[in-house]
């Protein structure tokens, strides 16, 4: 691919969606639950730091509906990774753009490019 089509990237911090409302809760499996915070220091992990990337072009489309898009699919990806690890619950959920971690709180990461938005998430399987 063209560096041209990465030029001028600019990190977005888009607002978390409601996740508990039936537009949402249709895009997600139900059966692996998810959890932004960290996980108590009971739990242990089956596996950490699983990542699920995500990215399409925004090409006639607005850019942070492209990023909802890519966050559900990137949840999706993860509670898959989930399910054929064995577990039931992800946890410490963050955003994981250019091999950095950040929190996801009210916000996650969607890195915009002149094509290309991408989302990436890294998280622990419980």
């Amino acid at each position: 691919m063209s560096c041209a089509l990465y030029a001028n990237t600019d990190i977005q911090d888009v607002p978390l969606p409601n996740l508990r409302e039936s537009h949402s809760l249709d895009k997600l499996y139900k059966n692996v639950t998810l959890q932004f915070s960290k996980s108590s220091k009971k739990s242990i992990p089956k596996k950490q730091g699983i990542i699920a990337s995500k990215m399409t072009h925004h090409i006639f489309k607005d850019s942070k509906e492209v990023c909802l898009m890519l966050f559900f699919s990137a949840l999706k990806d993860v509670q898959m990774q989930a399910l054929q690890l064995g577990g039931t619950k992800i946890g410490n959920i963050e955003s994981y753009l250019n091999g950095s971690s950040k929190r996801i709180t009210k916000y996650f990461q969607c890195k915009s490019g002149f094509i290309f938005n991408i989302v990436t998430l890294r998280a622990d399987v419980y």
